[in-house]
């Protein structure tokens, strides 16, 4: 069945006055996070009137434009407390600030080093690197601050950016107002229930409501993509195929069908 024609008198998705869906993704890696948001109505009339699937895609808003940001697309997951009551965070971070810190997104892991045995031990030491081998470790010059704690700082400082910058260059603020939002948050595949507990916890001291926060594993969300959007990979109906995760601090494998 062809899909209902688009009345060029109708509201276009994503622009109606009554309240909708924005989703907004996090990939929130080890030592760099990126985000992207896109409107469901977008979506689907992408899907339903554009061509499908293959062109949800370019409904996709990928966040490109951080504080004190290069040319690359993702901002730096690390934070610094020269004030402490707001931290610099991201690219605004600088290499002699005072409380610099990274890596706290492996501190929500417990007993992190027998899960990535790999790690190189000789960062131990480091301030920068503490929470690569022990998540219980304390920073020398913040030393009350948990691996919870800087996350949710972190979220805390994305979260505002994205709100208050990110998305008014697409959207106005009355019509923000009307939009239900939903976030999109990723998590390591070898992620306990505690893990994730403890990120839900550090989202939610970030401003992110719990009911409209959705957990999702890494290379899940990358076999999606590659399953349903990703042209170059002419995948069939009944192939398997295999993605690696080779992110700045971990490598994580996902084979599927």
């Amino acid at each position: 069945m062809d899909p209902p024609p688009y009345s060029e008198n109708a509201s276009p998705p994503g622009q109606s006055d009554t309240a909708d869906n924005l989703i907004i993704a996090i990939d929130f890696g080890t030592t760099f996070t990126g985000v992207a948001f896109a409107h469901v109505g977008d979506a689907a009339y992408a899907v339903m009137s554009l061509g499908g699937m293959k062109r949800v895609a370019e409904k996709v808003t990928i966040v490109r434009s951080w504080p004190n940001q290069s040319v690359f697309q993702k901002t730096p997951s690390c934070l610094s407390y020269n004030d402490p009551r707001r931290p610099d965070w991201g690219a605004s971070v600088q290499s002699n600030d005072k409380g610099k810190v990274t890596n706290f997104k492996l501190g929500l892991q417990e007993n992190v080093k027998n899960v990535y045995q790999s790690v190189d031990n000789t960062q131990t030491s480091s301030v920068l690197g503490g929470f690569l081998t022990d998540h219980n470790w304390k920073h020398p010059e913040l030393p009350n601050k948990t691996a919870v704690d800087f996350t949710a700082d972190y979220l805390t400082e994305m979260y505002r950016h994205v709100r208050t910058t990110s998305l008014p260059l697409s959207y106005g603020n009355e019509y923000l107002s009307k939009q239900q939002m939903t976030f999109v948050l990723t998590v390591p595949a070898i992620w306990s229930d505690k893990a994730k507990e403890l990120t839900i916890q550090a989202a939610t001291r970030a401003g992110i409501q719990k009911e409209n926060l959705v957990l999702m594993t890494e290379p899940e969300a990358a076999a999606i993509y590659c399953a349903t959007l990703c042209a170059e990979t002419d995948l069939r109906e009944g192939d398997i195929f295999l993605v690696c995760d080779a992110g700045g601090g971990t490598v994580v494998t996902l084979r599927t069908a």
